[in-house]
């Protein structure tokens, strides 16, 4: 199986866009196959946008409760001097 992968070389064809005129069909595949690549970007950036501002919640809220703690006061027993 490994030989046959390695034997197996990707040439990639070179379309002069300036001559290139599609089908319908071709256009109509290509527009389909595009917006369906630009949904699947639109929901995953929107995926990872929402986890991002959970992250983000969670640290301030974390955060917050770090800060109620640590800003109360702590009562001395010291006296001042006269």
């Amino acid at each position: 199986m490994t030989t046959l992968i390695s034997s197996m070389k990707y040439e990639p064809s070179v379309i002069d866009l300036t001559t290139f005129q599609e089908t319908e069909s071709e256009k109509h595949i290509l527009e389909s196959t595009c917006s369906a690549i630009l949904r699947t970007l639109t929901k995953r950036s929107c995926t990872i946008l929402a986890q991002m501002g959970s992250t983000v919640r969670a640290a301030l809220d974390i955060n917050s409760i770090f800060n109620m703690n640590t800003n109360q006061q702590i009562p001395t027993n010291q006296s001042s001097p006269d």
